[in-house]
């Protein structure tokens, strides 16, 4: 992100559109927006608040993500709940020997499924958070992300 930052300060595009015309395409982005959902407030933008909000679910996702990371967090979330299925006739069935080990022991096959730690969970949670935090109802956000499951379920 840094780096796409840098970028865009020193490129600059050899045509700026300003147009908000979609050609052929039909805009129905103003469907998914109620009244109740989002209230519009005309006030001139704030250069510096504005782009604090646009970074903010970046920053939010860094956040979570970093934190998702730190075995002390993975180590809370495990002790809360983790699943762990030991696998029947591979369990303890490898004997790890010198010179690969110090000394002789069987190894365990153990799937461990530890969906709360796992860095998919810190996204997902940054993303409700990012969400509310930029004024989406819950409700619209559960909409959005089932329109997203659908959309995205669609073969291209």
């Amino acid at each position: 992100m840094g780096s796409l930052t840098l970028f865009l300060k020193i490129w600059q595009p050899k045509k700026v559109w300003t147009s908000t015309a979609l050609g052929n395409r039909v805009d129905n982005s103003k469907d998914d927006i109620k009244k109740d959902d989002l209230q519009l407030e005309e006030k001139p933008a704030d250069t510096h608040i504005t782009k604090a909000k646009a970074w903010m679910p970046w920053v939010i996702l860094s956040v979570f993500v970093f934190i998702w990371g730190t075995p002390a967090f993975k180590k809370v979330m495990d002790a809360v709940w983790a699943w762990k299925y030991s696998i029947p006739g591979l369990d303890k069935m490898v004997i790890k020997m010198p010179p690969v080990a110090v000394t002789p022991f069987a190894e365990a096959a153990v799937f461990n499924f530890n969906v709360l730690s796992m860095a998919g969970t810190g996204i997902f949670v940054s993303a409700i958070v990012a969400g509310l935090l930029m004024k989406y109802s819950f409700t619209r956000l559960i909409k959005k992300y089932w329109e997203t499951i659908k959309w995205s379920a669609i073969p291209c």
